[in-house]
């Protein structure tokens, strides 16, 4: 029998990226194959993908220490990544959160090695794979621009971010407001939709409406006394009757 981390260590081998847990589970998560190259500091760089392309990356807390210790960047690897989208520069941006590198998981068993030599050559195809799940907010076909709205945690409030992508839909008569799961492939530094499924549609709770604010008792009344009141006239100015009466006896 295999121990437990001989189980998670084929599992891990196995699967670098694993199937949905649920149906609607939002994520955004691919590998690249490339060259990690830092700049100033070890967790900002770029992801040297061939001789013509290269994506802004950052080094996440996770895989820091993996990556001093038994990572050399002067090679190529298999890097687990989170995509993001610049929203006001509108270019893709990677999120290194690990590296798929059998010797990194500390197994030294002879099922491992077995593994290792099953799945290297496998999991390396799917280089540039990316598991993209949220909600369609936006899609022009003319465009070929896709939208997806993706929720991060499990919180009751959740923040959301969006991952802009190219390519087509299905043909369907609705589209916006659904659950999607999407496959896509990193083509020189954009992703590209290779697969789309619609899933469910999904039910935004609208927000209560503010109760109006209750006015103080003080100043109703003052604006029903106000309404009470009627505006005095304003006097007319009239000659007396004795300025009448001289006139009169002048005459």
């Amino acid at each position: 029998m295999f121990s437990q981390n001989q189980t998670n260590t084929e599992t891990a081998l196995q699967n670098p990226i694993p199937p949905p847990t649920h149906e609607t589970q939002y994520r955004a998560i691919g590998l690249v194959w490339g060259t990690y190259q830092p700049q100033e500091k070890l967790t900002r760089g770029r992801m040297k993908l061939s001789e013509q392309a290269s994506v802004e990356t950052v080094l996440l807390g996770r895989a820091i220490s993996v990556v001093k210790k038994y990572i050399n960047l002067e090679q190529p690897h298999l890097w687990v990544v989170y995509p993001r989208t610049r929203q006001k520069q509108d270019y893709l941006h990677l999120q290194i959160v690990g590296i798929w590198e059998p010797t990194t998981l500390h197994e030294s068993s002879q099922r491992a090695e077995q593994l290792q030599a099953e799945t290297v050559s496998q999991v390396n195809s799917q280089a540039g794979y990316f598991s993209i799940r949220g909600e369609l907010i936006f899609y022009s076909e003319v465009q070929q621009k896709i939208i997806i709205k993706i929720k991060r945690g499990t919180s009751e409030k959740p923040t959301f971010f969006k991952l802009k992508l190219n390519g087509t839909l299905p043909d369907e008569k609705e589209k916006l407001g659904w659950f999607w799961d999407l496959d896509a492939q990193l083509k020189g530094e954009e992703l590209v939709v290779t697969k789309a499924q619609k899933i469910s549609p999904l039910t935004h709770q609208k927000k209560p409406n503010r109760a109006p604010k209750k006015q103080s008792s003080t100043s109703s009344k003052q604006k029903e006394n106000f309404s009470q009141k009627s505006p005095k006239p304003i006097p007319r100015r009239t000659k007396s009757r004795s300025q009448g009466k001289k006139k009169m006896e002048s005459n």
